[in-house]
């Protein structure tokens, strides 16, 4: 769609904009923005279904993607009306499943004040966004767990060569990450004790924080807090079938329901600006027992994995605490 049709849709879209709680007029508005495309007539024969509002926010972002970067005041108007649309959107999607992001906020942060970690509320948003669109399935997660055992494996001493030949021959290396790949090389050619390599297993030792993530949302761990290590027997992961190929389904997992994902979410990405926040004061200030910052951010980076698209290295772990202070 060419940005003067956009913004020409982004316009009408205003006209109609009365009773914003009104599905009628959401829809309305949401065609006047966008046009004619399968989101539109999915929405318009499901208005009530949060699959349907899912296949709307990720067209919105598409048109959202055409305005990217542009510094037209008219680019920049238009994309403010479509982030508010996505956003009334995911209001919707919110209540038709029963969840009040607000209220999963309060009790995010009782469940860290019973921990000794008092986030500033008012400098993390809230995870809105992570409600809707597009996110990683069941097999995704499950081919997620394979890899990330077969690379783990070689951190606590087995053959980088046997674990990369098994990984190429099962189709796991696409759901390696590149940084993992880097350590499986080094692993090959470098003996213990050489410090580039040694740096890159410290790295890579701390994803078992991820593995334990990965294995909470597909339903193996009971718990996934905001403190202590992760000690995760391998025996844990046995229905993911940690030695079959990429794409070879596991024995009967699904992940846990978005809106649990993303509460648990929200526990950690506030417990990881509460963690930063006390570091920023120095040493005058301790952080409370058993609160890990390394695992706290490698848990976090798992589930918002799971929530997107994005590729796992590319997520940020931290906040940029120290900048927003200044």
């Amino acid at each position: 769609m060419a940005k003067e049709t956009l913004r020409g849709y982004v316009r009408a879209m205003l006209r109609f904009r009365t009773h914003r709680s009104d599905k009628d007029v959401l829809v309305r508005d949401f065609a006047s923005a966008v046009g004619s495309c399968i989101a539109t007539t999915v929405l318009r024969e499901s208005p009530d279904d949060p699959e349907a509002l899912d296949t709307a926010v990720e067209e919105l972002r598409s048109q959202a993607d055409l305005l990217g970067g542009s510094s037209d005041p008219d680019d920049v108007a238009a994309a403010d009306e479509l982030d508010a649309l996505e956003r009334r959107l995911t209001e919707r999607a919110l209540a038709l499943q029963g969840v009040d992001a607000k209220d999963v906020r309060r009790r995010t942060l009782s469940t860290l004040a019973h921990a000794g970690l008092t986030p500033s509320p008012e400098r993390v948003p809230l995870l809105l966004e992570l409600y809707v669109g597009a996110r990683r399935d069941e097999q995704a997660a499950v081919d997620r767990v394979r890899a990330l055992m077969a690379v783990l494996h070689v951190v606590h001493g087995a053959s980088a060569m046997t674990v990369g030949r098994s990984a190429q021959q099962r189709g796991l290396l696409p759901w390696l990450t590149p940084q993992e790949r880097t350590f499986l090389v080094l692993a090959a050619k470098r003996e213990k004790g050489d410090a580039e390599l040694e740096q890159h297993r410290a790295w890579i030792g701390r994803r078992v924080e991820g593995l334990h993530a990965l294995g909470w949302a597909l339903g193996l761990l009971p718990e996934l807090g905001a403190t202590g290590f992760s000690d995760v027997h391998p025996d844990t992961f046995r229905p993911v079938r940690p030695a079959d190929a990429a794409g070879d389904p596991a024995d009967d997992l699904r992940l846990r329901p978005r809106a649990e994902v993303v509460a648990r979410l929200d526990v950690l990405t506030c417990a990881l600006r509460a963690v930063q926040e006390l570091e920023l004061r120095g040493a005058a200030t301790t952080l409370p027992p058993d609160v890990v910052p390394g695992a706290i951010a490698e848990r976090r980076r798992a589930l918002e994995w799971v929530l997107t698209r994005e590729p796992w290295d590319d997520l940020e772990l931290e906040f940029d605490v120290r900048a927003e202070r200044g």
